[in-house]
């Protein structure tokens, strides 16, 4: 349910371990993501909270966490604020490719555990949590990778600020050197009109040409 809207680039220059933030970079341009580094990841900033903080999450890391148990404690005791900033992560993850292979080998197990101790929507979310801290990896998050969550902290004043921007006249990507861009559009949940009512679009009623130049307005903009 995501859809890129411009190609991702890499920023070489940027130290990912530092206090970064996409949208709170005052730097024209392109908003670039932080290039990854052994044991130290990247990936959306979601509001799913700390897996480690979770109590049934925690009194079952014996379950879920085995063979790293340790690893899961020590998780655990990170300050919420901590946990939040570095793991409360989600879809599009990236990580390092010499971290890649530990940390894909157990990542289907551990989601299967964690479903099992929380059956929830978002439970593989939460397994990456724990997949990252049993692999020791950290990661720096943002909120910019794409638009989604219309309450959320994501860069729709951006893409509102492209005045003079009309992708079916240029059939081209906005010029990355002017506007920062998010590189992803997820197509998160249901979304209301603004200032109508008694209609919603949701992601599986739509028709799949939804984002073509030549399909028709689902609805006129009131």
């Amino acid at each position: 349910d995501q859809m890129f809207m411009r190609p991702v680039q890499f920023d070489r220059t940027t130290d990912p371990t530092g206090n970064w933030d996409g949208d709170g970079r005052k730097v024209p341009g392109a908003w670039k993501v932080p290039a990854m580094l052994p044991g130290h990841g990247g990936g959306a900033y979601y509001g799913i909270g700390c897996m480690g903080h979770h109590s049934r999450i925690k009194k079952n890391f014996a379950k879920i966490c085995k063979g790293h148990v340790e690893k899961c404690d020590k998780f655990a005791q990170l300050s919420w604020e901590a946990c939040h900033k570095q793991y409360s992560s989600g879809p599009p993850w990236a990580i390092h490719k010499s971290d890649a292979g530990p940390a894909f080998s157990i990542f289907v197990e551990t989601a299967i555990r964690v479903h099992n101790v929380m059956p929830d929507l978002l439970a593989e979310q939460g397994s990456w949590q724990l997949t990252e801290a049993m692999n020791d990896v950290t990661a720096t998050l943002s909120d910019f990778w794409m638009i989604s969550d219309i309450h959320g902290g994501q860069p729709f004043k951006h893409v509102l600020a492209i005045e003079d921007y009309d992708p079916c006249e240029s059939r081209e990507v906005p010029d990355p050197s002017k506007h920062p861009l998010p590189a992803l559009f997820h197509s998160c949940s249901t979304y209301d009109v603004f200032g109508t009512t008694g209609f919603r679009l949701h992601k599986d009623h739509i028709h799949k040409d939804l984002l073509d130049c030549d399909a028709p307005l689902v609805r006129y903009a009131p």
